[in-house]
């Protein structure tokens, strides 16, 4: 279940490109809010799991001339045994990200949160042993999903949230299809 398959996602109009599929429309960025997809959408329940291991370049935000492009790349696709627990009460932050699994139709079929790969923090003292924080975002990570072993999961969405004020809207980040 091991394949390399990469789609990347330009962010202005989102076209998803790859290799061996036809150009599709997806839906714009921030059209989603987390309350709808916590709500509306169950988690999927499966007697195994599958752990898909995705390689995600982003686009380095100091570049001005580089494209608006994030690519995501299946590494690896496995299963394992026993269950993928279900977000009991799912908390989101700015610093997680929320996976959307879906089959090729595109409805919905499981979402789940995981950290965001891309992120770091690290601490300094000064002078006088006072703590200062700075976080940096890397262009390259891996990211470690587990989704339930569901014939019809096809595809994952990545989104970040953004929160408004009032709740979270996530914005499209990349998308894959698996192999």
């Amino acid at each position: 279940m091991s394949g390399r398959r990469a789609i990347a996602v330009f962010c202005s109009f989102c076209f998803l490109t790859g290799t061996g599929h036809t150009q599709q429309t997806v839906p714009t960025p921030g059209t989603r809010t987390f309350a709808a997809i916590r709500d509306g959408v169950a988690q999927a329940d499966a007697t195994g799991a599958q752990e898909i291991r995705l390689r995600w370049v982003s686009r380095d935000p100091r570049t001005a001339s580089q494209p608006a492009t994030e690519a995501v790349q299946v590494l690896e696709r496995r299963r394992l045994a026993g269950r993928v627990g279900r977000e009991r009460h799912p908390e989101l932050s700015l610093d997680k990200l929320v996976v959307v699994a879906t089959d090729l139709s595109g409805k919905d079929v499981d979402w789940r949160i995981v950290a965001d790969p891309r992120l770091l923090r690290g601490e300094t003292a000064d002078s006088r042993g006072v703590l200062s924080g700075q976080s940096f975002r890397r262009i390259e990570a891996d990211l470690l999903v587990t989704i339930p072993d569901r014939p019809e999961i096809r595809r994952l969405l990545l989104y970040e949230p953004r929160w408004t004020g009032r709740e979270f809207v996530l914005d499209l980040l990349g998308a894959v299809e698996l192999p």
